[in-house]
């Protein structure tokens, strides 16, 4: 008999079995649901943090931005300091300082007077900067009468006396009007050599 009790007993409360297993999967749901809660507040909060953090540091980069434009402006601004005068006879002085100059060696004046932090007359005057411009002009004298030695002298470049008859044969080869008037050219000037 205890056997039909103890069945009786559970059949009346076998809701009393399922609540209690409802009940735990009911609470496992809601702590469930509380720690993602948790979860997505900290997440929210380190979200706000990150958010906050990426404004102060775009603010101080758009900072750093403009205060390194304001910099550059200013050693622009420097570097390219023009001395204006209204004084007749310092514009003066500037020509007859540099008068002898060619465009290139101005710009060296130009360099050295902003690496002496002077004016062009004082650096066009000083030591080093006369070293630098005669070792430009040294250096231009070289170019000039050494001639390099791929390149070829040209008919028009000799006299008539040099030239070949590969020279004439060139000419002959590509009759541009350029062409026959030089060996026209030529011509007479063989007639009166024959003459002479």
């Amino acid at each position: 008999m205890l056997n039909n009790n103890e069945e009786l007993e559970t059949s009346k409360n076998p809701e009393e079995g399922k609540t209690l297993e409802g009940d735990t999967s009911q609470n496992e749901s809601t702590e469930n649901v509380e720690e993602l809660k948790n979860k997505i507040a900290e997440l929210e909060d380190k979200l706000s943090q990150s958010e906050s953090a990426n404004k102060q540091l775009f603010e101080r980069t758009q900072k750093s931005t403009l205060k390194a434009k304001e910099l550059e402006a200013e050693n622009f601004a420097k570097e390219n300091k023009i001395e204006k005068t209204n004084d007749p006879l310092e514009s003066l002085r500037l020509y007859s300082a540099l008068k002898d100059y060619s465009k290139d060696e101005i710009d060296i004046i130009s360099r050295q007077a902003r690496a002496l932090e002077t004016n062009l007359i004082e650096a066009a005057e000083h030591e080093d900067t006369q070293v630098l411009i005669n070792a430009y002009r040294a250096k231009v004298e070289k170019d000039n009468t050494t001639p390099s030695p791929s390149s070829r002298q040209d008919m028009s470049e000799k006299g008539f006396d040099e030239w070949s008859p590969e020279d004439i044969k060139k000419l002959t080869q590509n009759p541009t009007k350029e062409n026959i008037n030089k060996l026209d050219e030529y011509r007479r000037y063989m007639r009166t050599k024959r003459r002479s």
